[in-house]
């Protein structure tokens, strides 16, 4: 039953992600790509981390985690990829941390 109900709220948050929302939701990744594209150098401002970046990183896990097609949004993948590099961004990963239920 447990199982049942995690699968069953997994794609209720997917459909809200990917679904329900999903005029607003892919505009907005879209108008976000195109802005990053503008102003990202190796993160989303420059070559520095700000927190920008700090909040791009749980956005883009949630849409990995959910299943959304990030391919669509080269740029946003690019930062994250780049970000995914570095030492900080790898400890404060949700599956490092301490109560994070393995697969």
């Amino acid at each position: 039953m447990a199982r049942a109900c995690a699968s069953g709220r997994r794609e209720r948050a997917g459909a809200v992600v990917e679904g329900g929302g999903e005029v607003l939701d892919r505009k907005q990744l879209a108008e976000d790509n195109r802005k990053l594209a503008e102003s990202a150098g190796k993160h989303c401002v420059g070559d520095e981390v700000t927190m920008a970046d700090v909040c791009l990183v749980p956005q883009v896990y949630n849409a990995n985690r959910f299943k959304v097609d990030m391919t669509q949004y080269p740029t946003i993948t690019r930062i994250n990829a780049s970000l995914a590099e570095l030492t900080e961004f790898q400890a404060a990963h949700p599956d490092q941390q301490p109560d994070a239920v393995k697969p």
